[in-house]
């Protein structure tokens, strides 16, 4: 989970970026919006499959129990 979320901070601080930087809108900040989408995206992604591997971690220790 320490991936998706170091992933969707860069993607989060390239896009505030691209959208707030002072100045005509560029290549450079254009790219910088889509770059950070795209990294904020795969940040989700990552962090989604983590809470998803937790959650099944905890199924399988609390199925034990039910025995």
């Amino acid at each position: 989970m320490r991936i998706g979320v170091f992933l969707s901070l860069i993607g989060l601080a390239a896009t505030l970026y691209g959208s707030f930087a002072s100045g005509d809108l560029d290549t450079d900040r254009v790219v910088a919006i889509i770059a950070g989408s795209g990294f904020t995206i795969a940040g989700g992604i990552v962090v989604r499959g983590g809470r998803n591997e937790l959650n099944r971690a905890v199924w399988w220790y609390n199925a034990q129990f039910a025995r």
